[in-house]
């Protein structure tokens, strides 16, 4: 999808930490709901809480997730 986005021209800057780290974790809660809606519960293996964190060329931290803070 991403790669049909790039060839349209439609996307914002993938260069950023916030991209970045949705890009890593977006395929992560995919799993996590199609385990949720369509396994029972003692099948599912990916849940809890997602985490993400972005380190940048300068060595500044960002997180969608909250895990810059710690």
């Amino acid at each position: 999808m991403i790669r049909t986005l790039v060839a349209r021209g439609v996307l914002k800057d993938l260069q950023t930490p916030q991209a970045v780290c949705a890009l890593a974790r977006r395929p992560i809660e995919v799993v996590m709901a199609v385990q949720r809606d369509f396994c029972s519960s003692e099948d599912v293996r990916v849940g809890g809480r997602p985490h993400d964190l972005a380190i940048t060329p300068e060595g500044e931290y960002w997180s969608g997730t909250g895990d810059d803070k710690e």
